[in-house]
């Protein structure tokens, strides 16, 4: 992962917002989560701009087609509408400003942990504590056993379709490591026969 990805950096979303300009609220504070350190921030809402420390972000309340209308952040370097502006060490900038992506932007379908995270979603809907990598660990891999069990309020066609979610993303995982596992031991071999020449 590297430092374009949008999940590195602090994120003003308009969802938290829009309940307190609604309520007709002109002060607030946000809190912050940095390195497990909460920091309240002071928030200042004016009909047209947001005060946040020392820096103003406007904002834009357009009419919706069907009546009602919509708040938005007008970024305050392109000027664009936004839902979600990021804080960055130069004040707020949208993800087009600071050319993020997504993190689904950047994985690879070749690596055979990113089968295993997909796995681990699956059945996270029925165990929330359930870890695909440390079941994985030391190239054991992923099975149907693995699964968590049928919780018993669940309907049996849904936990039979979750599991096999579950065993298509595990199956291809496995693939993948048995070829990066294969690949590896190639390359060890050929260390080896070239070291004893």
């Amino acid at each position: 992962m590297n430092r374009r990805n949008e999940g590195r950096y602090l994120r003003l979303d308009l969802k938290i917002i829009t309940p307190y300009i609604k309520n007709n609220q002109n002060k607030l504070n946000l809190t912050f989560t940095v390195d497990g350190k909460k920091t309240e921030v002071p928030v200042r809402l004016m009909d047209d701009a947001m005060m946040i420390g020392h820096e103003t972000i406007p904002l834009e309340k357009p009419p919706c087609n069907y009546g009602g209308s919509r708040y938005w952040f007008n970024c305050p370097h392109c000027y664009s509408r936004k839902r979600v502006l990021y804080i960055t060490g130069d004040g707020f900038k949208c993800r087009d400003c600071l050319n993020l992506v997504y993190r689904s932007q950047q994985i690879t379908k070749a690596e055979y942990w990113e089968w295993y995270f997909k796995a681990q979603k699956v059945a996270n809907r029925i165990d929330p504590g359930f870890d695909a990598i440390e079941l994985s660990a030391g190239f054991n891999g992923l099975w149907p056993s693995d699964f968590p069990q049928k919780p018993k309020y669940m309907k049996y066609a849904k936990y039979d379709k979750w599991r096999q979610e579950f065993i298509k993303y595990a199956s291809i995982g496995n693939s993948k490591l048995e070829q990066s596992t294969t690949q590896l031991l190639k390359r060890i071999e050929g260390i080896e026969r070239l070291l004893n020449k």
